[in-house]
């Protein structure tokens, strides 16, 4: 409940000077609160403002980018918890969007955010039922999502995530029930648990390539998501991350993966219906075996660059088809094999090594 007391303009200018040193940032406590017109603000630690409420009618709204000659930079937590809008547009020169912010604004169908913006707080946009268009895509100074910010808004199809976004919470957009696609950060290194958890109409993602770790219930429930293979960067899958995930029928799971965790992929009928692949005495192969999940292990054959279980000239040829753009190596097993000297990239080297190999020049790569 909101307990601070209102000042008139006039009244601020007498306690400005005696208070601002005691005054918090966005997210912290605030001793003023501000009226001017149908909006009421606080003051933020660097002396901008931070909109607190609204009094007015409208229900699309512009929200204001200076109030009495100074500027506002963020919307503060819980400011329009609830509300009855429909549009929002965020002028440039917002930096956050406070905690709450926005959450359980059922009729709030479409909002614009600024260039500017650097952090959406937890639950921000949450149970925003009517939310449907909300583009981040161009927002490059954006680098933290906080936890369930767009978490049930249920007629959202699409959110792209900037690569700009190094810090995203848990739970981001669980339970998005429309949500079709999405991407996320290209440095991104962890998917959070509960990520995707509930979304039962995604069907694809573009995964970090640097991924390292898929957190637990990350796409718990996501039916009808399809996914073959992951980054080779990916070192862990958390506890039930692709439990019901009954779409998932090959997958390939490379021996750079040391940690799956319980009911990863769960339960019996995706297990009898999902078929691994994975490397001979790696992990995934241990795991498979000991969890009941059907899979197939191959022998690791660095140099088998079309995957026919053979190292050859043809494999040779493929290399060098590739560097000219006349073959594709783009499956992430492709890709590792073909890398016989594991620098990260394939090159002629790598098709003179496979030579060498073959004439019995070296034995090993």
């Amino acid at each position: 409940m909101k307990t601070l007391k209102k000042l008139t303009a006039i009244t601020l200018i007498i306690i400005m000077i005696g208070t601002l040193f005691a005054l918090s940032g966005v997210t912290g406590s605030a001793l003023v609160e501000i009226e001017d017109g149908d909006y009421t603000y606080v003051v933020n630690q660097d002396g901008t403002y931070s909109v607190y409420s609204y009094i007015g009618s409208d229900t699309d709204i512009t929200l204001p980018d200076e109030a009495l000659g100074t500027a506002v930079t963020s919307v503060y937590p819980r400011a329009f918890e609830g509300s009855a809008f429909t549009s929002v547009t965020i002028p440039e020169g917002y930096v956050e969007i406070g905690t709450d912010a926005f959450q359980k604004s059922t009729a709030l169908a479409q909002v614009i955010l600024p260039s500017t913006l650097k952090k959406i707080g937890a639950s921000a946009f949450c149970d925003c039922a009517s939310l449907e268009n909300i583009d981040l895509s161009a927002i490059s100074s954006l680098t933290t999502i906080s936890s369930y910010a767009f978490s049930g808004d249920t007629v959202l199809t699409q959110l792209n995530i900037p690569g700009s976004v190094t810090d995203l919470g848990v739970g981001v957009l669980k339970n998005c029930d429309s949500l079709k696609n999405a991407s996320l950060p290209g440095n991104l290194t962890q998917i959070p648990d509960e990520s995707f958890s509930g979304c039962k109409s995604l069907t694809s993602i573009k995964f970090p390539e640097k991924l390292v770790s898929i957190g637990d219930s990350a796409f718990k429930d996501c039916a009808l998501i399809d996914i073959t293979e992951f980054p080779k960067t990916l070192k862990k899958i958390g506890e039930s991350a692709f439990e019901s995930a009954s779409s998932i029928k090959t997958l390939f799971i490379s021996d750079d993966v040391t940690e799956i965790g319980a009911n990863a992929f769960y339960p019996m009928s995706v297990m009898n219906t999902l078929t691994v692949t994975c490397y001979e005495n790696s992990y995934a192969a241990e795991y498979c075996y000991e969890n009941f999940v059907n899979y197939t292990a191959v022998e690791k054959k660095l140099g088998d660059v079309n995957l026919d279980g053979k190292v050859n000239i043809l494999d040779v040829a493929c290399i060098q088809k590739y560097k000219i753009g006349e073959y594709d190596i783009s499956s992430e097993r492709a890709k590792d094999l073909a890398d016989v000297n594991k620098d990260g990239e394939i090159t002629v080297r790598d098709a003179t090594l496979i030579q060498m190999k073959l004439a019995k020049i070296i034995d090993e790569f």
